[in-house]
């Protein structure tokens, strides 16, 4: 029946990109390591739990709630080519963190001038951030003293 194979089809591109969202959350965990399997990935008790949960809600939503969520029931050979095809977004990773920007790889954009590490990087925008904020604050207390009068 041809709506059913429809619903197959849409039930396959929702799996694919559930699964690319899933696999594009490892890929974005470090934006300066190639390896994203690397120290620290199975030591993430956290993070490995909320991708776990995340594919035992998408498999129960597939198998479970078809017809509430306009899905369909896969195949082992269904859900295996729509991961399959997710997982691309692993190695599509690893091309982006590999282009140059402004003639350095990807990772460098944690990097100022001065050859400044991540943290240093990340410290000082926090530091600056804090000095807008407190400019904010002065601003208001100008305007709630001018409206007072």
């Amino acid at each position: 029946d041809d709506d059913h194979e429809l619903t197959i089809l849409n039930t396959i591109i929702f799996n694919c990109f559930v699964f690319c969202q899933i696999f594009n959350e490892m890929n974005a965990r470090d934006l300066t390591k190639i390896n994203v399997f690397g120290k620290g990935f199975f030591g993430n008790r956290l993070f490995l739990g909320i991708i776990a949960i995340s594919c035992v809600f998408q498999v129960i939503i597939v198998e479970f709630f078809g017809r509430g969520a306009s899905v369909a029931s896969l195949s082992w050979k269904q859900w295996l080519i729509s991961v399959g095809i997710a997982a691309i977004t692993l190695p599509m990773g690893v091309v982006v963190k590999l282009l140059p920007v402004g003639g350095k790889g990807a990772w460098s954009i944690f990097q100022d001038g001065e050859g400044e590490g991540k943290q240093n990087y990340l410290e000082k925008r926090v530091t600056e951030l804090e000095n807008e904020l407190g400019e904010l604050k002065d601003k208001m207390a100008e305007i709630l003293a001018t409206k007072a009068k």
